[in-house]
């Protein structure tokens, strides 16, 4: 090959190792993401154990970390948006297609189990309500003794 050759192939190695390296710096964002939302489909199985058995602090523990799970989701979700377009660019739209159905199953299976735990915590929270409006209800409370009523007077005048 001559100088002059090999000056004409090496843009083109250039280029291909760098459209590899959008490839795999791509799929790597993609395996992450996915990997974040199979650990926040762990976490909304475990909150739901827990609104279930009514651990208040367990269920605060499980939104802190379905918070930090869902910010990180969005961080890589930002990265992924401008190397999908390369992407899409080097292999068409059709292997996009692919990557995105994946990460879309597990996205609907995500709002689908987020919805669930919505409905059962309200649903604790309704019946938490109801206990405490029967406790309001309770004749008993906020009397020291059923003896006492300030209404009557303890003394008798017996000099008349």
């Amino acid at each position: 090959m001559t100088a002059a050759q090999e000056r004409l192939v090496q843009p083109d190695k250039v280029q291909t190792q760098q459209r590899v390296a959008v490839l795999k710096r791509f799929w790597e964002l993609v395996y992450a993401q996915q990997e974040r939302f199979q650990l926040y489909l762990v976490v909304l199985d475990k909150q739901r154990d827990a609104i279930e058995r009514g651990s208040i602090e367990h269920i605060i523990a499980y939104i802190e970390i379905e918070e930090k799970i869902m910010a990180e989701i969005v961080s890589i979700r930002k990265v992924i948006g401008p190397l999908e377009l390369s992407y899409v660019e080097i292999l068409g739209p059709e292997e996009d297609r692919v990557q995105a159905s994946v990460l879309e199953v597990l996205k609907g299976e995500v709002v689908i189990r987020s919805k669930r735990n919505r409905e059962l915590l309200g649903k604790r929270m309704a019946g938490l309500r109801s206990e405490i409006q029967a406790l309001r209800k309770n004749p008993y409370t906020g009397r020291l003794s059923v003896y006492t009523d300030p209404g009557v007077s303890s003394f008798l005048d017996m000099q008349g």
